[in-house]
């Protein structure tokens, strides 16, 4: 089961976004790139109702680094995607109450993108995933930066 996991996904055609892309959510306004995405919401029925989605279960779910460190599933219904690279949340636009928390885990996302990208590309409007996700996650867009020189 866990090779499972490693093995390579072709995005069908109804997955919009890519891993890499910056979206951003209609509602609450924050900010995150794709790291993962399932073609349906993989997560239970308890799931869904506390987080009010139960309408959106058979639609694309995407894995989220957010802006304010958070990591987020999410769905297609109620994000668009943006143009720029990822900008986390300054000490300026927190309170002082989450201040120490929302720092902390604004470190630890900034480790996770080190971590799952190489740098952003202003050409594709999206990071540039590292080798394991460009392999878990295979698209034609990767496939030609790895290919030049």
């Amino acid at each position: 089961e866990i090779y499972e996991k490693l093995e390579p996904r072709p995005k069908p055609p109804h997955i919009k976004y890519s891993i890499g892309d910056i979206l951003w959510h209609k509602e609450y306004g924050w900010r995150g790139v794709v790291y993962g995405w399932s073609a349906t919401c993989e997560l239970g029925e308890g799931w869904l109702e506390q987080n009010d989605a139960t309408d959106k279960a058979e639609f694309p779910f995407y894995n989220l680094l957010c802006n304010d460190g958070k990591l987020r599933y999410c769905s297609q219904l109620t994000h668009d995607r943006v143009e720029g690279p990822l900008e986390f949340l300054s000490t300026a636009a927190i309170s002082d109450l989450d201040t120490q928390q929302i720092q902390g885990d604004i470190k630890t996302a900034q480790k996770y993108m080190d971590l799952y990208f190489h740098t952003f590309s202003h050409s594709h409007g999206a990071y540039i995933p590292n080798a394991h996700l460009a392999r878990r996650y295979p698209e034609k867009r990767w496939k030609a930066l790895e290919q030049s020189p």
